[in-house]
């Protein structure tokens, strides 16, 4: 497919973040989705680690795939929805749910950066 240009050639070297990078990366997102949403509403009950929850999802599964010859995963959206079903099941439903998916997309924009 990549011969057909239907999929785009990237390089097969892997630029796979430091475990320090992670979880400076982890804290400063995480850190600045809580300050931003508690001073939207210091009174709600947010539940701000299904956010962390999401982002430590999402960065594992996409750092697994970039070891195989700095791969990436396809179909975003059904991944998204397979893996936060998964988090519901686990962890409960929540009006919050949002948290999770916010995470999940942050940890994917900084990795697709990389």
């Amino acid at each position: 497919m990549v011969n057909a240009g239907a999929i785009p050639t990237r390089s097969t070297s892997v630029n796979i973040p430091s475990d320090s990078e992670y979880q400076s990366t982890l804290n400063s997102c995480y850190n600045n989705h809580v300050s931003y949403w508690n001073s939207k509403s210091s009174s709600t009950n947010y539940e701000h680690w299904r956010y962390k929850d999401g982002f430590q999802c999402a960065w594992s599964d996409e750092t697994t795939f970039m070891k195989f010859n700095n791969s990436r995963i396809g179909r975003v959206n059904a991944w998204m929805c397979a893996r936060e079903v998964e988090h519901i099941n686990k962890k409960g439903n929540s009006d919050f749910i949002w948290e999770w998916e916010a995470g999940f997309n942050e940890a994917l924009k900084y990795l697709k950066s990389k």
